[in-house]
């Protein structure tokens, strides 16, 4: 079990990269807090964007260690994940902040979560990434902008929703079944 989890064979891959999140944590927080939270949120995304990119678009080189980043193992780095790391570091430490301030970019947010929307469907249509996962270098944009949506939501309530909390309370079953559907729907 180990080995295919670690390998990125199993739905449980994901454990293994919040872990390295942990670690990142660790090591570079001090660094981070006295970083400029927008530019590295968006050096992330970009970051998040082109590694993705490399994969898809530029074949596996011949090179065994490089081509390690292109196979299952290119999964379990945090590389490709850099951003979802970056932007709930950042919305963690400044959320009262972000919370404060959200509404003022009201239409940034609603544009950008269409306009990334309507990229990633662009994609799948014409053929440019058709599969459903993850691990594509429009995911990145898409997934910052909906969760910035998701925080301007919550800014116009004054409590949870009580669907949210019962969607929370059991997040992880969700997230271990959530394999079945994509493989279903893709």
């Amino acid at each position: 079990l180990e080995s295919t989890m670690f390998h990125g064979a199993a739905v449980t891959y994901f454990i293994v990269i919040i872990l390295q999140f942990y670690i990142l944590h660790f090591l570079f927080s001090k660094y981070l807090v006295n970083r400029n939270p927008i530019l590295m949120v968006l050096f992330s995304v970009l970051f998040a964007t082109v590694y993705w990119g490399i994969r898809q678009f530029i074949p596996q080189p011949e090179s065994p260690i490089l081509a390690w980043f292109w196979d299952r193992e290119g999964w379990m780095l945090f590389l490709g994940w850099l951003s979802y790391f970056i932007l709930g570091f950042y919305t963690g430490i400044y959320y009262e902040k972000l919370m404060a301030n959200i509404k003022k970019y009201t239409w940034f947010i609603l544009i950008g979560a269409l306009l990334s929307t309507a990229f990633l469907i662009f994609n799948y249509v014409s053929g440019i990434s058709t599969w459903v996962e993850s691990k594509r270098f429009d995911i990145p944009i898409y997934v910052t902008m909906i969760i910035l949506l998701f925080f301007l939501f919550s800014a116009y309530f004054k409590y949870v929703p009580k669907f949210i909390i019962f969607i929370s309370n059991y997040s992880f079953c969700i997230y271990l079944l959530h394999y079945f559907f994509v493989n279903q729907l893709g």
